[in-house]
C-alpha cells in the first residue's frame, strides 16, 4: 500500500477509537443522569417535629443544588451527542475515500440516533480496540495463522461495503453488435433423451468446453440451456434440455422442467435423440416408451438423428442395439442417421456427429459472436457450478437453494463471490457443514475450481449455509 493509504487508514482506526470512546462516556453519563434523578424523586428524610422549619429549608436547599446537578450533566450529555455526532461524520467520511483501498478494517454502522433510541443500540463497540494517534509508529500484532495466508500473496481482500450481484450479472448474455462471416450458415439443433443420458456431456463435447454442469445424479439440467459451436462460416446453437419426464411422474417436478423439451423441438431445425445403450439392454424402459409415444402424437416432420450414447458400458452387445434401431425408426420415421458415442474417454462418435451437424447448416445471419460459448449469465453459471459439486461430494436433495450475498471486484482481476447455502433443516445444514467445517471446506475448493473455469479467471469463493426460517 502507498504511504498515503497507510496514513488513511491509521486515521480511520484512531477515529473508530475515538469512536469507541464517546459511545461509553455518553452511556455512563446517561445512567449518571438516571441515577440522580432516581434519587431525587424516592429518597425520604425523618426528622424531629420541632424542627420542621429547618428541614424544609435544608430540603429545598439540597434541591437546588440536586437541580444544578442535573442541569450540568444534562449539558455535558448534549456536548458528548455532539461529539459522537461530529465523530460518525469524520468517520463515514473516511471510511468513503478508503473504500476503493482492499484493506480490512472493522465495519461500524453509521447511525445518528439518541443513546435511549433502541435502533441505536445495533452501533458495535470496536472487537480490537487500538487507541492511536495519527502519524504514530505503533508496533504490529503478530498475524494469526489465516492471516498470515493473505499476507503472503499481493493484497486481495474484501473492501468494506459489499453488495450483491447486479442485473447485468444477472441477465443472460446478449451481444448486439458484432461482425458477421462472409457467407454465414446458421443450424438449431434440440437435445431431447430420458434423464441421465448423457445429452450435457455430449453438448460439452461438441462445443468444446463446459457449458452445461455434468453429475451422476438425474435432473441435473433443470432448464434449456443454449451452447453455441462456430467453425469458419457455420454457426451452430444447440439446445440442451432436461430429461424427458413420464406422465406418472409430472407432479413432483416444476413445469420449466417437464416442459423444456417439447419447447425446444419447436425452435429447433434438428432433433438429437439421445439414448443410454446400458439402460436399453439391462433396465426397464417406462421413460423410453412415453418419449417415442410424445414424438408419434406431435406429428411433427423435423429431421432427427439417433445417438446411442455410453457405448463403453456395452462393450461386445453392440449386435443387441439392432433391434431398437428398428423399433425407433417405425416408431419414429424421421431419422437420418444412427450414431454411436462415448463421452468417456477413449472418445467415440463425437466428431463424426460433429461433422455431420456441420453439414445441416443453411445460409442465415449469425446469432451470436464466434468466441462466445453460451448466452447464460455469470451468475447461473456459478450457482451450477456450485450445485455439481454438491451433488458430487455429498448426493444431497434438489432443495438446497442457492441466494447471492456479494459480488465484489478485487485488485488483480480477482473476482470475490459470496454465496449463501440455503437448506429447510437444520440437520441438512450439519451434513453440508461437517465434522469442525470440514465438508464445506473441500466443497468451497472444489466449487471455487469449478467457477474459476467456468468464468476463465480468478475468483475468491466464500459460502455460507443457512437454514430458511419457518412460516409463522
Amino acid at each position: 500500500m502507498s504511504a498515503s493509504s497507510t496514513m488513511l487508514f491509521r486515521t480511520i482506526r484512531a477515529t473508530q477509537s475515538q469512536l469507541g470512546g464517546c459511545v461509553l462516556e455518553l452511556k455512563y453519563a446517561a445512567l449518571n443522569m438516571r441515577g440522580v434523578t432516581h434519587c431525587h424523586f424516592t429518597t425520604k428524610t425523618t426528622k424531629p417535629k420541632g424542627k420542621a422549619k429547618s428541614n424544609s429549608s435544608s430540603n429545598s436547599n439540597q434541591g437546588s443544588i440536586h437541580n444544578e446537578d442535573t442541569t450540568a450533566t444534562q449539558q455535558s450529555l448534549e456536548e458528548l451527542k455532539l461529539n459522537l455526532l461530529e465523530k460518525r461524520l469524520k468517520l463515514r467520511e473516511l471510511t468513503t475515500q478508503l473504500t476503493p483501498l482492499s484493506r480490512p478494517i472493522d465495519s461500524v454502522a453509521i447511525t445518528t440516533g439518541s443513546i435511549h433510541d433502541p435502533a441505536s443500540k445495533s452501533l458495535p463497540l470496536l472487537s480490537h480496540p487500538t487507541p492511536q494517534a495519527q502519524g504514530e509508529n505503533v508496533p504490529r500484532q503478530p498475524l494469526h495463522q489465516h492471516q498470515r495466508k493473505h499476507k503472503q500473496g499481493p493484497d486481495r481482500h474484501m473492501p468494506i461495503f459489499t453488495s450483491p450481484a447486479d442485473m447485468t450479472v444477472r441477465l443472460p448474455k446478449v451481444v448486439r453488435d458484432f461482425t458477421q462471416p462472409n457467407n454465414p450458415e446458421i443450424a438449431k439443433i434440440a437435445l431431447i433423451g430420458p434423464p441421465n443420458v448423457g445429452k450435457s456431456t455430449i453438448v460439452n463435447d461438441l462445443v468444446k468446453s463446459t457449458v452445461s454442469i455434468v453429475s451422476i445424479r438425474p435432473h441435473t439440467t433443470r432448464e434449456r440451456i443454449r451452447a453455441v459451436l462456430a467453425q469458419e462460416n457455420k454457426q451452430i446453437i444447440f439446445y440442451d434440455t432436461p430429461g424427458v419426464v413420464p406422465e406418472k411422474n409430472i407432479s413432483r417436478l416444476n413445469r420449466e422442467l417437464v416442459t423444456s423439451s417439447w419447447r425446444a423441438i419447436e425452435d429447433a431445425d434438428h432433433l438429437l435423440v439421445v439414448m443410454d445403450c446400458h439402460k436399453l439392454l439391462e433396465h426397464s424402459l417406462v421413460t423410453e416408451k412415453y418419449l417415442f409415444e410424445r414424438l408419434q402424437k406431435m406429428e411433427t416432420n423435423i429431421p432427427a438423428t439417433l445417438i446411442f450414447n455410453k457405448m463403453d458400458l456395452v462393450k461386445g452387445q453392440e449386435e443387441k442395439l439392432q433391434k431398437f434401431v428398428q423399433e425407433y425408426n417405425q416408431k419414429f420415421p424421421n431419422f437420418v442417421k444412427v450414431i454411436y458415442t462415448s463421452a468417456k474417454a477413449p472418445v467415440v462418435g463425437i466428431h463424426e456427429l460433429r461433422s455431420h451437424l456441420m453439414s445441416l447448416t443453411k445460409p442465415g445471419p449469425w446469432l451470436y459472436p464466434a468466441d462466445q460459448k453460451s448466452d447464460r449469465s455469470d451468475l447461473s453459471r456459478v450457482e451450477d457450478s456450485i450445485r455439481s459439486v454438491l451433488y458430487e461430494i455429498l448426493k444431497v436433495p434438489y432443495n438446497v437453494k442457492q441466494e447471492n450475498v456479494g459480488w465484489t471486484e478485487l485488485q488483480d482481476q480477482v473476482l470475490r463471490i459470496d454465496q449463501s447455502l440455503i437448506v429447510e433443516r437444520p440437520g441438512l445444514k450439519k451434513i453440508i457443514v461437517g465434522t469442525n467445517g470440514s465438508v464445506i471446506r473441500d466443497l468451497t475448493l472444489k466449487a471455487r475450481q469449478a467457477v474459476g473455469s467456468a468464468l476463465q479467471r480468478r475468483v475468491m469463493l466464500n459460502l455460507q449455509v443457512k437454514v430458511r426460517p419457518k412460516k409463522v
